[in-house]
């Protein structure tokens, strides 16, 4: 027989094996683990956008060269106006996304933030995206100094404008001249200086036989100097008329007779013609 049950207040007493089980035979339950995140298939990410790739090169650490390819990748890719990449930072971490502030030349900052999936997203340009600093992680510089060597460069620059020192520790790489430089540009000197000293030989030889010249002229033609009116009329009936009013003597010696009648001598038949025709009257025997 059973026993009558006593009605009570308290609600009735359910076994634990109508909802779990036996707790006996049960295995304990395994605490929640974080999910394992795969890492994607290289042959696969090589097809995806630059934004996607860029994403999985920051998150594994990639090499700093491939990170500058990949930015300025992803410049091109979003379409920013942005010239050529001089610096970028990643200052700003999620599980889903990077985002990064990119100097480009003559350009305010951008920010630029990619994700796993290919998500880009572009703002600045327009000064209103702070400047970088370095405690807000490492600015690296694409094709170009680190910053720190930059910073570094700047700081020697201003101490060798302030303190009196070498010029020529001044001048940039490209003022400073090589070798062979400085060997073509002493050459080239060497040179102007034999061309104008083979000049200043050969002007000083023409002078030379020019006054020569005269002065055996002057010797030949002494006496044909200071002639009379009768003397002139004598040598006219002795020469040979080869021109109108242009005569040759014998001794070589040539009379010609101007516009106005007036007759003189000259060594040279072309003297004598221009006095002639023109009345040019150069080197005249007098």
């Amino acid at each position: 027989m059973l026993a009558p049950t006593v009605a009570t207040g308290e609600p009735p007493v359910i076994p634990e094996a109508v909802l779990d089980g036996d707790p006996e035979t049960l295995e304990p339950a395994q605490p929640a683990g974080p999910a394992v995140e795969t890492e994607p298939d290289p042959s696969l990410l090589a097809l995806q956008p630059a934004t996607t790739r860029l994403f999985h090169a920051l998150k594994s650490g990639a090499a700093d060269e491939e990170l500058e390819k990949l930015v300025s990748a992803t410049v091109i890719e979003l379409d920013v106006n942005c010239p050529r990449v001089r610096e970028y930072q990643v200052f700003r971490s999620s599980a889903r996304a990077r985002t990064l502030k990119v100097k480009c030349t003559e350009r305010p900052l951008y920010a630029i933030t990619v994700g796993a999936s290919g998500e880009g997203f572009v703002s600045g340009g327009d000064g209103t995206i702070d400047q970088m600093r370095l405690a807000d992680g490492p600015i690296k510089a694409v094709m170009g100094l680190r910053v720190e060597e930059y910073l570094a460069h700047e700081q020697a620059g201003a101490r060798k404008a302030q303190s009196p020192g070498d010029e020529d520790e001044a001048l940039p790489d490209e003022a400073v001249a090589t070798p062979r430089e400085v060997e073509t540009h002493e050459g080239r000197q060497w040179l102007a200086g034999l061309a104008m000293g083979v000049g200043l030989a050969a002007g000083g030889a023409v002078l030379w036989l020019v006054v020569r010249e005269r002065r055996r002229q002057r010797r030949t033609y002494s006496r044909w100097r200071g002639l009379d009116t009768a003397a002139k009329d004598q040598l006219v009936e002795e020469s040979e008329e080869v021109y109108p009013n242009l005569y040759r003597h014998p001794e070589g010696v040539f009379i010609a007779r101007g516009r106005r009648g007036k007759r003189r001598l000259f060594s040279s038949l072309v003297l004598a013609y221009l006095y002639a025709s023109r009345s040019i009257k150069l080197f005249e025997i007098r």
